[in-house]
């Protein structure tokens, strides 16, 4: 005879989608400043070597770069690549292959500043998904706090409550007004909804400097 399932408590179920959410959030978030730091510190080496090569271009029109600056374009393209896969424009940018001749100076100037504008793209998708977020983070947050509260015997959780329980102000998307001076924590929006799911955190390579 099969022994029955035992169905878990949809408070317990809540809490466990919460907890697992802020653990992916929370790595999300962690990768997301690895990423950003890589991406500003890469940024802060293109800038640079734009201007010397934008610089050695003038009257050179024609001539072909050193090896140097061709390896070095190389290396960054590859690096850029690797932190921002999913910009269309630099997808199309292939890191120049020698054949017989390297390339002119024109070319590797136009290609070192289309990866610049990639990278200032990337930073700013990533400040847009970072402030996202944090607040997916305080909206979890909120919710495990109003669960643990009302787990310990609380029959209503106010704002004060919560924000004793996180040392900080509570998610507004969590919060209802009752009354005047009376705002507790949403618990037919969590029946109605649930906690937001998160997805794990997506895998990105941040070593940088390989060209593989």
């Amino acid at each position: 005879m099969t022994r029955a399932r035992k169905v878990q408590d949809p408070r317990e179920q809540q809490k466990d989608a919460a907890t697992k959410g802020l653990h992916n959030i929370e790595s999300t978030i962690g990768l997301m400043a690895d990423l950003n730091s890589e991406a500003r510190d890469l940024l802060n080496h293109v800038q640079g070597f734009y201007l010397e090569v934008d610089k050695l271009a003038k009257g050179k029109a024609m001539l072909e770069v050193t090896q140097r600056i061709l390896d070095e374009t190389n290396l960054i393209i590859s690096d850029a690549k690797r932190l921002a896969k999913n910009d269309p424009f630099l997808s199309r940018t292939k890191e120049f292959v020698t054949a017989g001749n390297n390339p002119v100076y024109p070319d590797v100037v136009v290609t070192i500043r289309t990866v610049q504008q990639s990278l200032d793209r990337l930073l700013e998708r990533i400040a847009q998904s970072s402030e996202a977020n944090l607040e997916i983070q305080s909206e979890l947050r909120t919710i495990i706090a109003a669960l643990e509260l009302e787990d310990e015997g609380e029959e209503t959780i106010t704002e004060e409550d919560l924000h004793r329980r996180l040392k900080h102000a509570p998610s507004e998307r969590w919060v209802i007004q009752f009354s005047f001076n009376d705002k507790q924590f949403d618990f037919d929006r969590l029946d109605r909804v649930g906690p937001p799911v998160v997805p794990e955190p997506p895998k990105i390579q941040l070593a940088l400097g390989s060209g593989e």
